[in-house]
């Protein structure tokens, strides 16, 4: 079958591009070492891997309920009469052309969406000493008496979190001053007092000393911190460092760049240095996860066939949902990095909802950032440019507030959207009015 798309990689990027060339009667190749997996139970006791691929969304397009079945938008992706799957490892040798194997397949245009992997840092202490990383988790057995996480971000404090859950003594090592230095301060200090209560140790802006076995015990490794801590552990898991997989793809060869970390250098419109060569997902390293993936995945499509001068790859405009306790999401920018002046910032937590039953029964908040619209500057409330949610029902709550950015749509239109009180999504209004009533004092209920 003569094809119109080859992708390399059958992830959440590469899933959602075939989708969306399948959509428009384009025929497609794909590529990639295993069929997406189906039918796993997700368990906790099934061991920590498992959980880490149901947490990280690693299985494509895994569903919301405890199986990680195939998600049935994969079965339509690959039982579709216009989709070839191939089984293997590509090597792009021309911008038409991928070999797998001795065979060779040709295409109009080429998607790489191969993904990204966990490497260990160049100056790290423990490459001697037998360790993990976030892709490759020790399983839990007897001999497993605690495990030290080291590095900062979200990857870090998922792998912490589900040890914790298991009831594995954990360490969690941060080289930054706070667990999500990306994030909004106050995300931080709630999920370190959750950690608290999971009996996980947060050891803030420290590093590794020195890695050693300890020779009195059976095992065991002594982690030496960087203000002379010492930590006994079966078990280090470093975490937070990845690079694009792209070893053996032949992208040198054809002149497709990549940066030193190995991810593969792209235009917003997501192009590569050689044309007719697209990518999608974390091999991009613009933004790691499953949600920009998919969303990369289509626009790659659209840029390699329609062309379009406006579908282009905004992170701004992403939401991030890391699957913590409680749940965290984030959309645009945070209150640290809010540009100027003129940006109005409003918070509401969820103990603020008076005379709700949510409000004494859930730790966390909203937090909402505008700034002036142009011309049209502080009208109806001004301009949504970022949004931080912590608690339950976070990712589903966002939402609404990502479509009001995409749409640019003034804040007053979320105060207008009907919630009933009794519901966390209750908060999103009250912030949103707060910022409301801010850009249009007028509109401040007087007080009783």
């Amino acid at each position: 079958m003569q094809s119109d798309l080859i992708i390399l990689g059958a992830g959440h990027a590469g899933m959602s591009a075939a989708r969306s060339a399948l959509k428009r009667g384009l025929k497609v190749t794909l590529i990639d070492v295993k069929m997406p997996a189906s039918g796993d139970k997700f368990d906790l006791q099934a061991g920590p891997a498992k959980a880490m691929a149901h947490l990280l969304g690693k299985e494509s397009w895994a569903s919301s309920d405890a199986a990680l079945e195939r998600h049935p938008l994969v079965e339509e992706v690959l039982a579709h009469q216009y989709l070839e799957f191939v089984e293997g490892y590509g090597r792009v040798v021309k911008s038409n052309a991928v070999e797998v194997g001795r065979k060779t397949f040709s295409a109009r245009r080429v998607i790489i969406a191969t993904g990204s992997e966990a490497i260990l840092s160049p100056d790290s202490t423990i490459s001697d000493l037998p360790h993990f990383t976030e892709d490759c988790l020790p399983a839990i057995s007897d001999q497993l008496q605690g495990v030290v996480v080291v590095g900062g971000g979200e990857y870090a404090c998922l792998v912490a979190q589900l040890f914790g859950v298991m009831g594995i003594a954990t360490q969690l090592v941060v080289p930054g001053q706070s667990l999500l230095e990306d994030l909004d301060p106050d995300v931080s200090e709630i999920l370190e007092r959750s950690f608290e209560q999971l009996g996980v140790g947060i050891y803030l802006g420290k590093g590794l000393s020195s890695t050693a076995k300890d020779p009195t015990t059976g095992g065991l490794i002594n982690v030496q911190l960087s203000d002379s801590t010492v930590l006994k552990t079966s078990a280090i898991i470093a975490t937070g460092i990845r690079r694009g997989r792209t070893n053996g793809l032949g992208l040198e060869a054809i002149g497709c760049a990549t940066d030193e970390l190995g991810f593969v250098r792209v235009n917003n419109r997501l192009q590569t240095s050689r044309s007719g060569i697209f990518c999608a997902g974390d091999v991009t390293g613009k933004l790691l996860g499953p949600s920009s993936a998919r969303e990369m995945g289509r626009i790659a499509v659209s840029q390699a066939f329609d062309r379009s001068p406006v579908t282009r790859f905004d992170p701004m405009l992403i939401t991030r949902v890391l699957p913590l306790t409680p749940p965290v999401a984030t959309l645009g920018v945070t209150e640290k990095d809010a540009p100027g002046k003129s940006v109005k910032i409003a918070k509401v937590t969820f103990a603020e909802l008076a005379g709700s039953k949510v409000g004494s029964q859930a730790t966390g908040f909203v937090k909402l950032i505008s700034a002036p619209r142009p011309l049209m500057r502080g009208l109806g409330g001004g301009k949504l440019i970022g949004a931080t949610i912590v608690g339950p029902s976070a990712g589903e709550m966002i939402s609404e507030l990502a479509l009001a950015m995409r749409r640019n749509l003034p804040v007053g239109a979320i105060v207008e959207n009907v919630r009933p009180t009794s519901n966390y999504n209750f908060a999103v209004e009250l912030a949103a009015r707060q910022l409301l009533e801010s850009e249009n004092p007028a509109l401040k209920a007087p007080a009783s």
